[in-house]
């Protein structure tokens, strides 16, 4: 699979195939919006190659741990409906997620320099 931001192809014996569609914000101004490349570290992580998934996209990493610890919270959730470090849980959730935000701005800012 080869992207540049622009397209998405990927390569059958020797040709090359076009897929998806391009970041809007990246052809109308020429930089990454703050979701490019979260897909594909996304998938890096998957794949666990954290280096490259830092590297597409730093957030994006951050978001996959946290639905990755999201899995035990909701089981937990469903098959006992109690839980004694729930706001505890909760507040960490909230943090995290303003964690995330903050580094897709900061992400996102730091390409203008």
């Amino acid at each position: 699979m080869v992207t540049n931001g622009k397209a998405t192809a990927f390569k059958l014996g020797g040709y090359f195939f076009k897929i998806g569609l391009p970041c809007i914000f990246k052809a109308a101004t020429g930089y990454n919006c703050p979701a490019c490349g979260m897909t594909r570290s996304f998938i890096y992580m998957s794949d666990l190659n954290i280096s490259a998934a830092w590297a597409m996209n730093r957030a994006g990493v951050l978001l996959y741990l946290f639905c990755l610890l999201q899995i035990p919270y909701r089981f937990m959730l469903i098959f006992n409906r109690k839980i004694p470090f729930q706001r505890i849980v909760t507040a960490f959730g909230i943090v995290f997620l303003i964690v995330v935000c903050f580094v897709t701005v900061g992400q996102f800012v730091f390409q203008f320099f």
